[in-house]
């Protein structure tokens, strides 16, 4: 699939030639060998959204990990927000927690954002929303931007959502008052 989130560069203090975490729009993430180029893992995390589902943007043919995820190396994982199809078809946006041991998905994760957001009497409106931005990690809670697609189509708020690393269900977040406003520059949130 297409690359727009930028690969990260992996090297864990035991040896080896370290790995580069590469997430693509077919929401399938990869782990190479840094010096090969030799496939360590590879993820998929679930079906990525054809751009014909949503109300506009300039991503095609579909989109999944546009974002730059973030690494967190006192847990060992790599964090990220896929754009896939949820229960019934629908687009979700899942936050993601992954081994860089292994690919695996860690206890607690994915987080449904529309859900999460819901549960706390919110509205998150996924097919409106898009996740451009790199994720940060500060204070042992992962941030991640949302802004609307390009072509500024629909109710879109920008949004930065927390969950918590080690209660991933517990969520923070704010969002701008105004419709059209955005978190979603490439480089992503400053810490």
């Amino acid at each position: 699939g297409d690359v727009n989130a930028q690969p990260l560069f992996w090297h864990p203090e035991e040896s080896g030639p370290g790995m580069l975490i590469v997430a693509t729009e077919n929401d399938t993430v990869y782990a190479l060998n840094a010096k090969t180029g030799a496939t360590i893992w590879e993820k998929t995390l679930g079906t990525p959204v054809p751009h014909a589902d949503l109300p506009c943007g300039i991503i095609r043919p579909t989109v999944g990990i546009t974002g730059t995820p973030v690494i967190d190396p006192a847990k060992g994982a790599v964090y990220l927000d896929a754009l896939m199809r949820g229960a019934g078809g629908a687009p979700e946006h899942a936050v993601f927690a992954l081994s860089l041991k292994d690919g695996s998905t860690l206890p607690g994760w994915p987080v449904d954002v529309s859900t999460a957001l819901k549960a706390q009497g919110m509205t998150f409106d996924t097919p409106v929303q898009g996740e451009r931005g790199a994720i940060a990690i500060l204070g042992g809670t992962v941030y991640v931007p949302y802004g609307g697609h390009d072509g500024d189509c629909g109710p879109y708020h920008g949004w930065v959502v927390g969950m918590n690393l080690d209660d991933p269900h517990r969520v923070t977040s704010w969002h701008s008052e105004g419709i059209g406003a955005a978190v979603w520059s490439p480089a992503g949130i400053s810490n």
